[in-house]
């Protein structure tokens, strides 16, 4: 059974939702809002992240995309993962990866740096 709740308060891009206080979402998990049993000129499927725990089974989030047509009452599921749309492109869409110069291959947006064979600074020591 999926984990749902209610949209409480919209402002601008934060969302407070509620749920079953025993039930209550992690920080950074991913919610979906829907507006299944509304009815609205254009079907509302949004994705926010869970910033604050309020208390009283309330949380704070941060909607990942507009928020217009949103309407307090609205069901809230908990996907149970936490929100990976942190990267996007200059449409707005999500990036979790990312190419390699080749073209071959994936590799994770947080992979290890290359390591310098030596020490820089961008500001000698009588520019400071």
């Amino acid at each position: 059974m999926l984990n749902e709740g209610k949209v409480l308060q919209v402002i601008g891009p934060v969302v407070d939702v509620e749920f079953d206080e025993a039930l209550l979402p992690r920080i950074y998990q991913a919610l979906q809002i829907l507006s299944d049993g509304f009815e609205v000129p254009i079907p509302i499927n949004i994705t926010v992240e869970v910033q604050q725990h309020l208390g009283e089974g309330r949380c704070r989030c941060v909607a990942m995309e507009p928020t217009e047509g949103l309407i307090r009452g609205m069901k809230v599921i908990d996907t149970g993962n936490p929100n990976g749309a942190r990267w996007a492109d200059d449409i707005g869409a999500s990036i979790k990866r990312h190419r390699s110069a080749s073209g071959s291959t994936w590799s994770s947006s947080f992979a290890d740096t290359v390591p310098h064979s030596s020490p820089c600074s961008i500001f000698s020591g009588s520019n400071i």
